[in-house]
């Protein structure tokens, strides 16, 4: 049995964070497996406290690191520290999706033992207990290692079909309350949750997203799904629900029993869906029953409210429908935020005021402007990524980093940027205050976050 500590990296500005899915899935794959599993998020205050307390008292074999691919530099300092901090003794194993995106890179620091490319699920397990019986299992798909002064990297293991196999995420690992204090994804107001997902892979072809969970819808049986948040609303209180898919609303109507299944057992739970629903898909008949389920707030992506530039991002996606999608969540007091590209390849002025303006025409209640970012292993990134930051992962940093890839420079793309999110919220706060918004929301955070944004010589 080898013992093992989790890692959740983090480093740079403050975070808007939730529970890492990613790690607990692994924990519990690893514990199923008869090791014993210990968890430290970095990015909770005192986490790094925490991890050292760890180190020392239980004394790990195997500490695993999660991280994106922005987090780069701060996995490789992390890595370090352990090395440090066990003198040398624990192997160090790197996960989730800077992992998967760069396992070359990630293994051209010495304090990097292994990667792991693909879902963990299986590929973690498997390395432990080779590591408990003293061998590395060099054929093992997914695992990239150092040989003969090379990396290594071997295939990703076939995505996982059936997905209710899985053992649920390890929540006892989890302090709640610290996650309750910490600023949550989108600035929403505190109160205990968890995230649950309800399916991996993403049908859709943009040329900006990681390939890391498929491009292959794979759901969970609405059972299996609905099971796990009674769980998690009986063992552990939890008030809400942060759904965490790629797309939740690909297949409508197993979206539709989810809810119907929450409104039977009468969970009482609110729910909140960040990053994962496509608003040109969504039937009025789903989102009205998504409300009586509990949901309160939907992040949509539009991206760009030019169809030239929707054809150059691959989305295929209809601002028309997502617009019908948006009123019908006013009327349903959902409250919305939209987010935004700017700065995309070849991008005009005239492009960028058609997003600006269908940003300020619409009935959504927040929004945000963001610069497109190339990563590796995208098709964007092979049109234009590498030649704007080249290998430095440090430039990737989701903060005061610029990757303008538009016709205007630097300067005047950055005006644009400031003058978007003044326009946008110039309009009124009756769209916030009177629709009740503002109960959602940690106004203060979010006050933060827009004059972070505006600011003269800010860099995005």
């Amino acid at each position: 049995m080898a013992k093992v500590l989790l890692v959740k990296a983090a480093g740079g500005p403050p975070y808007q964070i939730t529970p890492p899915l990613g790690l607990l899935y692994v924990a519990s794959a690893a514990r199923k497996a008869g090791h014993d599993v210990r968890f430290a998020d970095l990015r909770l205050k005192g986490g790094q406290k925490d991890m050292a307390r760890l180190i020392k008292n239980f004394r790990p074999d195997v500490v695993g690191i999660s991280a994106v691919y922005p987090e780069m530099g701060f996995l490789w300092e992390t890595a370090g520290e352990v090395k440090r901090q066990t003198r040398g003794r624990a192997l160090v194993v790197a996960g989730g999706p800077c992992a998967s995106t760069a396992p070359e890179e990630v293994l051209s620091r010495p304090d990097m033992d292994f990667a792991l490319v693909g879902e963990g699920e299986e590929t973690f397990p498997a390395l432990l207990d080779a590591v408990d019986q003293g061998f590395t299992p060099k054929d093992l798909p997914g695992l990239a290692f150092r040989w003969k002064e090379k990396v290594r990297a071997n295939p990703a293991p076939d995505f996982m079909e059936n997905l209710d196999v899985l053992p649920r995420p390890a929540w006892d690992l989890v302090d709640f309350s610290r996650y309750e204090k910490a600023l949550r994804t989108h600035m929403l107001k505190p109160r205990r949750y968890a995230a649950v997902m309800t399916s991996r892979g993403c049908p859709f072809g943009c040329i900006y997203c990681h390939k890391i969970l498929g491009k292959k819808f794979r759901p969970r049986s609405p059972q299996n799904v609905v099971d796990e948040m009674e769980h998690l609303v009986a063992r552990y209180g939890v008030q809400e629900i942060e759904v965490w898919d790629d797309v939740f609303n690909v297949d409508a109507k197993r979206a539709e029993k989810i809810c119907d299944l929450i409104i039977e057992r009468r969970l009482n739970v609110r729910l909140s869906m960040p990053t994962n629903v496509r608003a040109d898909i969504m039937p009025p008949r789903l989102l009205r029953k998504m409300k009586d389920a509990g949901l309160y707030y939907m992040g949509i992506a539009v991206e760009t409210g030019s169809p030239e530039k929707q054809k150059l991002l691959g989305r295929n996606f209809s601002l028309e429908k997502a617009r019908q999608t948006m009123e019908l969540a006013r009327k349903l007091s959902i409250t919305t935020t939209g987010f935004f590209m700017l700065g995309l390849p070849g991008e005009t002025a005239e492009e960028m005021e058609q997003t600006i303006s269908f940003a300020c025409q619409s009935p959504l209640n927040f929004a945000t402007f963001n610069t497109l970012r190339p990563y590796p292993n995208t098709v964007l990134w092979d049109m234009c990524g590498q030649e704007v930051h080249g290998k430095d992962p440090k430039k990737l940093l989701y903060v005061n980093t610029s990757d303008n890839l538009s016709s205007l420079p630097d300067k005047e793309y950055a005006r644009v940027v400031r003058s978007a999110i003044r326009r946008f919220y110039a309009r009124g706060f009756d769209r916030i205050l009177l629709s009740g918004a503002f109960r959602h929301i940690s106004l203060g955070a979010a006050a933060k976050e827009y004059l972070l944004r505006i600011t003269p010589g800010q860099r995005f």
